[in-house]
Order: structure tokens, then sequence, then C-alpha cells
């Protein structure tokens, strides 16, 4: 005999036919997914996703649940109030969750919660187009790593060099000079133990280049030809500043011979801090790994 006819509720099943929902539909999902209170969160997923293997399945339901708590944190950071969140294409969606299910390294998942939140920003214009969930798909936690730490060095250079314009002139005192100085370093100091914290510091081999130059994320210089610039501004002080150009380039000279005597024209280290406390890196992003971390949420051009 049957629970119906017995009395009882019959069991309720709850299935996602993505490729059926209208927009306002998905948004349902995507607040229903979202809120502290779904206890029902593996349930929707996996019914989603199609997750066959019972190991996997719960090793999936893992990462999207972790990787929602991470999402509703980026989102409550960022005052974005669920009710209001923008809809998100029905593939997009998919890709999304998939994406986060499959993540169980959550540097990587750090990269789609991100991009899943910029998605659904109503303030941005930002979507999980192809090439983004591609090239997350072909990272590696070292991989992100590097990206986030030169996402870092290159706003934080930036940083420095609008700070610099208010000591860049005759009538600046000794007192902003002073006050400038201590700040920049700070600020290269704080690259720098990010450097250490994702064990960046001293990288064994050229190796780490090859996936991020493949995807387009960054760029090696052609040559050494030229003396590297500093990452980080100079000096108001002039002799100061002409120290550092000679040490400049000094180092563009050794780079310039370690080069012609090496096999590889590939670096091996990501970056070098001179001497004189400038940071010298030895690749940069591109206009579309800026455009990737951006998406991500890593790069902040403001």
């Amino acid at each position: 005999m049957s629970d119906e006819s017995s009395g009882g509720k019959p069991p309720v099943s709850i299935k996602i036919e993505l490729a059926k929902e209208t927009d306002k539909a998905v948004g349902e999902i995507l607040r229903a997914l979202l809120l502290p209170t779904a206890s029902s969160l593996g349930g929707l997923v996996g019914d989603t996703i199609g997750i066959a293997s019972d190991v996997v399945r719960k090793k999936r339901e893992r990462n999207l649940k972790e990787g929602f708590s991470e999402l509703r944190e980026k989102l409550e950071q960022a005052g974005i109030d669920l009710d209001k969140i923008s809809s998100v294409k029905e593939e997009e969606l998919h890709l999304l969750l998939n994406g986060i299910s499959l993540a169980g390294d959550k540097t990587v998942r750090d990269l789609w919660t991100g991009l899943f939140a910029q998605t659904l920003n109503p303030d941005s214009d930002i979507s999980a187009e192809r090439p983004f969930i591609a090239t997350i798909n072909s990272l590696s936690p070292i991989d992100v790593k590097i990206l986030d730490f030169l996402a870092t060095a290159e706003c934080v250079s930036d940083k420095i060099r609008v700070l610099s314009t208010s000591v860049n002139n005759q009538s600046a005192t000794r007192e902003a000079i002073k006050a400038f100085e201590s700040e920049r370093e700070l600020l290269v100091e704080s690259v720098v133990a990010k450097g250490r914290q994702f064990g960046l510091v001293d990288l064994s081999n050229s190796s780490w280049v090859d996936n991020l130059e493949r995807l387009g994320l960054i760029k090696v210089p052609i040559s050494f030809a030229n003396p590297p610039t500093p990452a980080f501004g100079r000096s108001v002080d002039f002799q100061s500043a002409v120290e550092r150009q000679i040490e400049a380039l000094g180092i563009g000279m050794d780079s310039m011979r370690h080069s012609l005597n090496a096999s590889q024209d590939k670096p091996t280290q990501l970056f070098q801090r001179t001497a004189i406390g400038e940071i010298v890196l030895s690749v940069s992003l591109t206009h579309f790994g800026k455009s990737f971390l951006q998406a991500c949420g890593l790069y902040d051009s403001n």
C-alpha cells in the first residue's frame, strides 16, 4: 500500500530543468541556493548537474556547500541584496555550478565564486563568458597564486604612482616626502609578504611560466636589452632616483648576460627585491589577464 493511500504524504522530489526555466525562475533557484537555511542544497545541486557516483557526488556537494558559503560572503561584502541579484543565463548557471562542484582547492574555487559574484552583481556588466570559464578550468592552484600575486603587485604599483604625484614637486615638504616613503615601504612589504605566503619567493624552474603564457594571461619580455623598470615607483629624492636607475641598469646587464648564457629564455623567479627595496617583476599581466582577474574579483583597476 502506498504512503498516499495510507494517509501519509508522498516523498517530495525537487528537480531543476534548466533548459525549461525562465530567467525569473532561475533567479528564484539562485536565491534558494544562496539562502543559509537552504537545507535541500545537496539534493538541488545533485539533480541539477546529474552526479552519478555517490562518492563523487558527496565530494562535489561538499565543494558546492563551501563554495556557496564563500559566494554568500562575497555578495554580503559587496552589499548585494539577494532579492536584487541579476538573472543568469541557464547555460552560464550550469557551467558555474559544475565548476564550483569540481573545485576541491579553495584557491581555484575562489575564482569560480568571484566570477559568480560578479555575474550576480546588478551593477556589473560582467558575465560568465566562455573564455573565462575555459581559463579557470585550465588553471592549477599555483597558477592562481601567481596571478593573485601579480594582480596585487600591479595594483600596489598603481597606488604608489598616484601617491607619488603629491610629492613630485618642488613645494613638497620633507615631512610629506618622509610620509610618502614610509607608506611606500609598507605597500612594497605587503606584496613581498604575499609572495612569501604563497611560496613564490624561490621557484625552482621556469615551468610556472608555460601554462599562464599559453593561456594568454602573462607576457614575458622578449629580451633584456633594456633594463627592467622597478615595479614600484621611485623615490622623490633625486640622488636616490639616480642610484635606483644605476642599480636597475646593473640588474638589466646581469639579466641580459644570463639570457645569453642560459639554454632557456624564460625566467625562473617571479620577482626580485633589490638592495634598495625595489621590486622587479619578471613577467606582467596581459590585457586579457587583467580582464580575467577583474571578472573574478582579484584585480581592482580603481
